[in-house]
C-alpha cells in the first residue's frame, strides 16, 4: 500500500485547465476542445468546484459529497442547467484523471440532478 493520497482537487484542476488550454488534454473523442467549452469548464472549475472541494484529495470524494454540493447548487437558486454545466465540467475532470490514477471513481456517476 502506497501512503500517497494523490493531487488535492485544486492540483487536479490547474493542470487540466492548464492542458485543455495548451491542447495536450482533449474531449473524448479526442478533438481540442472548443474555446467556449474550455471558458465554461475554466469558469466552473476554479470557481465553484475549486470553492466546494478545492482542499480535498481527488481520490476522496465521495458521491454523497458530490450529491450534497449539487443539491446545494440548486437550493441556492442557481437554474438547473447552470447546476448540469458546473456536474459537466467535474465530470470531465473525472472523466481525464481517472486512467492517469488520480482517483479510482468518479464520484459524479449516480449524481440525481435537477430537471
Amino acid at each position: 500500500m502506497s501512503g500517497d493520497r494523490g493531487p488535492t482537487v485544486r492540483e487536479t484542476v490547474d493542470i487540466f485547465v492548464a492542458g485543455i488550454a495548451d491542447g495536450s488534454i482533449r474531449d473524448r473523442s479526442g478533438r481540442i476542445y472548443k474555446p467556449s467549452t474550455r471558458r465554461g469548464y475554466q469558469r466552473e472549475l476554479r470557481g465553484r468546484v475549486v470553492e466546494a472541494f478545492g482542499g480535498s484529495r481527488l481520490r476522496e470524494l465521495t458521491l454523497p459529497d458530490t450529491q450534497r454540493w449539487a443539491d446545494g447548487l440548486a437550493a441556492c437558486g442557481l437554474a438547473p442547467a447552470t447546476v448540469r454545466n458546473v456536474v459537466t465540467a467535474l465530470r470531465a475532470l473525472y472523466g481525464w484523471a481517472l486512467p492517469r490514477g488520480m482517483a479510482t471513481v468518479n464520484p459524479t456517476v449516480g449524481l440525481r440532478l435537477p430537471t
